[in-house]
């Protein structure tokens, strides 16, 4: 009799779960040949047997079944992978083994437990009718709640801690899964999520992470997220992704929109394929996800000027990583599910008239203007030429080149300079020797050290919120460096009138520093010109937030280079004094991270 592992492996073709992640090339019969993931390389040669259900790399030596290959894609464990597996091949665990439990393990079953929890309070408890006529209203089937496990939580102070003790599960692991919440005063635990309308966010792999909560309490629709923890970090997570991933692969496009209402709704109107960021931006890693399952994406967010601006947020990122973006306009409603309610038809027809990203940015930039005046001419140039500049492809770049020139009438000769010109300076940029950031870092570094500039450009009273967090010496580049000391200084002099930098009084002798600020100014004004204060405050301290990790695992790997030199050399006291440095940064980085 197999046992349940082996059982596993015979329900799984290993090659149906390595497509997910990369391409396989045909190489003879029942083996298929790809490009390693695990080291570079031009030429493929990691082969992958059907019939004897494992794989090898021959440039690397990596190797192994379905087990070894989700962990070494995932960084996962093997009690991480056994589970995920499990649920693929449709098998119940036996949890009689202690080695089949690893606190990662411990939190997803918390949160899978309160999931259920919470679904079943929705479907039973007479307390949870006016949840249930809200979803009513809001047009929601009833095989659609039961599809995306909707819950209510109770407006009770313990009631899930109280259920999660009597399963048996300590404090200390219930509170590591962001379900409950620590006071202060007296250290008591008490139910993070009160009268809340439920929606679970799983990750990829179908697994409960976490949850987002609409509160039922009054008017406003305030929603409320399950923080960082080990098993859920926002920038890795697209919500419906588990949901939606064979339809992404299927149609070769991802409907991205903005809110979880938004994904369920498109869902049920028989657009399958769609996803919600969590949290603001595309992250890098988020990218990541989207072209395992196609380079295509069609972005549906709000019809408003603010839900326009952001839907252009972290897509420089997208494009350059490759993904083909097109912006869907709607033609009815504020967003798609309330274009949904108007008429289906319209969202169908909305979703054939997706416009290209870059067509996109001309329309929204080109509409308030009047291209026969000259300074009308520039403002156009100046927000679109960066645009331009930034797309990988060099027939993409002279095609916009051209239609800008003819929309503002000049010479498409001028704005080929004026692109170079653009690219000279970028390079003209000196980026400090130490610390360097790793390779892996280095995007993702530079895409907040852009974004947390241009926010406190966009409205420098900011800069007190974030002053003692950040200094100049964080930056790893020597011009956001000294354009953020600059800022700090002028600031604390009380030099900016009603909160504005004048950018050609504040760097009229750093020519350098004033080209970059300009492109900096322009990202400000494309990205967060429409948001609230309180918006934009949330959005700095998310991204210094970020920022800090992100530096603070640049550190990390510094330190591990430098422990392996003292080893080398046999210097015990410097390995020590390295080693407890290391823990100190890594203790920072989970702290920012929960």
């Amino acid at each position: 009799m197999l046992n349940q592992t082996e059982e596993i492996k015979a329900r799984i073709d290993l090659v149906e779960v390595i497509q997910e992640y990369i391409k396989l090339t045909p190489a003879g019969v029942n083996n298929f040949r790809a490009l390693c993931p695990f080291h570079n390389e031009k030429t493929p040669s990691m082969m992958i047997s059907k019939d004897k259900q494992i794989w090898h790399c021959f440039g690397c030596g990596e190797g192994g079944d379905v087990f070894t290959w989700l962990q070494k894609m995932e960084g996962m464990d093997f009690p991480e992978a056994l589970r995920v597996l499990a649920k693929k091949a449709n098998i119940k665990l036996e949890y009689h083994q202690p080695e089949m439990s690893t606190k990662k393990t411990k939190l997803l079953d918390i949160n899978k437990q309160a999931v259920e929890y919470w679904h079943n309070l929705l479907l039973k408890d007479p307390n949870a009718e006016p949840v249930r006529k809200y979803l009513e209203g809001r047009q929601l089937k009833q095989e659609t709640i039961l599809e995306w496990q909707l819950g209510w939580a109770k407006d009770s102070w313990d009631d899930l801690f109280k259920y999660l003790k009597s399963l048996g599960y300590e404090d200390k692991d219930i509170l590591d899964a962001g379900i409950v919440s620590q006071s202060q005063k007296d250290n008591k635990y008490y139910d993070r999520f009160r009268n809340r309308l439920i929606f679970p966010i799983n990750n990829h792999h179908g697994q409960p992470v976490g949850c987002s909560a609409r509160t039922m309490s009054g008017e406003d629709a305030k929603y409320i997220n399950t923080p960082q923890t080990q098993v859920y970090n926002k920038s890795y997570i697209l919500f419906g992704l588990d949901k939606a991933k064979q339809y992404m692969k299927r149609q070769d496009y991802t409907i991205l929109v903005e809110g979880n209402m938004d994904v369920i709704a498109v869902s049920q109107a028989g657009t399958k394929n769609v996803v919600a960021v969590s949290g603001t931006a595309l992250t890098l890693e988020q990218i990541h996800l989207l072209k395992r399952y196609s380079k295509n994406v069609m972005i549906a967010f709000d019809a408003d000027q603010a839900g326009q601006r952001a839907a252009l947020r972290g897509l420089d990122l997208a494009w350059q990583e490759g993904l083909n973006v097109k912006i869907i306009v709607l033609k009815a409603g504020k967003d798609p599910d309330e274009c949904i309610k108007q008429d289906k038809q319209l969202w169908l027809d909305s979703i054939k008239g997706a416009v290209n990203i870059i067509d996109y940015y001309f329309d929204i930039t080109l509409k308030d203007l009047d291209l026969t005046r000259a300074d009308h001419k520039k403002k156009a140039a100046a927000v679109l030429l960066p645009i331009i500049a930034k797309l990988p492809d060099a027939i993409d770049r002279t095609h916009y080149i051209q239609k800008l020139a003819s929309f503002i009438a000049v010479d498409d000769k001028i704005l080929e300079d004026k692109i170079n010109s653009l690219k000279t300076d970028k390079k003209s940029i000196t980026v400090k020797q130490s610390p360097q950031p790793s390779i892996q870092n280095i995007d993702t570094i530079k895409m907040l050290t852009e974004r947390v500039l241009a926010l406190l450009l966009s409205d420098i009273k900011l800069l007190a919120d974030i002053e003692q967090r950040l200094m100049p010496e964080d930056f790893y580049e020597d011009a956001a460096s000294r354009i953020y000391k600059e800022l700090i200084i002028q600031y604390n002099k009380g030099t900016f009138d009603n909160n504005q930098v004048n950018l050609e009084e504040l760097f009229k002798t750093e020519p350098e520093l004033l080209k970059r600020s300009n492109v900096l100014f322009l990202l400000a004004g494309s990205e967060f010109g429409n948001l609230t204060e309180l918006a934009k405050k949330r959005e700095l301290e998310q991204l210094v937030d970020r920022f800090k990790v992100e530096g603070l695992r640049v550190k990390a790997s510094k330190l591990d280079e430098a422990i392996k030199t003292a080893e080398a050399s046999g210097d015990d006291a410097k390995v020590n004094n390295l080693l407890n440095e290391k823990d100190k940064v890594n203790k920072d980085i989970n702290r920012l991270l929960h």
